[in-house]
Formats: structure tokens, sequence, C-alpha cells
């Protein structure tokens, strides 16, 4: 069980953890996790069993790279997206959630940099794609 704010969105094949607790917007291909649920990574299993291809995944790994790494904040990430990976139709789907998560509503979640493993209900590690 997890709990989700009301007015949060979760994007497109993202994927919450068990017993997270979502406070701002959940963005497209990701994986969140936590209290309060951050992001962790790509929800791989996901993208591969609705077929996405591993070209395209590898896209969005970069692609959350370019978003959350380094300290410039989303802003400058989602920029950096625009000018590197902007013509690839699942990270314009990205920048487009980001874009309307940042103004309005309860904003994007976070980037977990404590590397804490991730882990189901049972306690087996999920596989994670960390930057």
């Amino acid at each position: 069980m997890s709990g989700i704010h009301q007015f949060c969105r979760v994007g497109r094949l993202a994927m919450v953890g068990g017993y997270s607790v979502v406070r701002q917007d959940a963005p497209p291909f990701t994986m969140v996790v936590g209290q309060p649920a951050l992001v962790r990574g790509l929800n791989r299993v996901g993208l591969q069993r609705r077929g996405i291809s591993p070209d395209d995944v590898l896209v969005l790994r970069r692609a959350l790279r370019l978003l959350y790494g380094g300290r410039r904040g989303l802003r400058a990430g989602v920029a950096a997206l625009r000018a590197q990976l902007g013509d690839h139709p699942l990270v314009q789907e990205l920048i487009a959630f980001v874009e309307q998560s940042q103004s309005g509503g309860r904003g994007i979640a976070r980037w977990s940099r404590n590397g804490a493993p991730v882990v189901d209900e049972e306690g087996e590690p999920l596989p994670v794609d960390l930057p």
C-alpha cells in the first residue's frame, strides 16, 4: 500500500514502490520509492514489458542524468534535455511533464542521492538504474 497526495500526478509507466508516500509528481518512466517518495531510477522492468526498445531505454537513462545530474536545478536540466535529446518523443513527454509540474501543483519528485538500496515488500533488491 502506498499513499499519493490528491493533487499529485504519476507519469506514464512510472512505478510507485510499496509503502511509499508520494507528495510530489512522479515523472514518467521512473521508479519512485520511500517516505517521501524519491526518484530512484528508471522503471526498467515496466519499460521492457511495454516493449520500449533497449535504445530508447538508454536515451531515457541519459535523459534522467541530464535532468537530475549535477547541482544546476531542474530548469537548467530541462534546458539541457531540450538541447541534447529534445527531438526524441519519450524525452519530449518527460520534458512536458516536468514543465507542467514546475508551473503549478506540488512540484516534481527529487532524485534520491543517499544510495540506500531499494527493496521490494520481501526485502529483495529491486533492479534500479542509478546514474
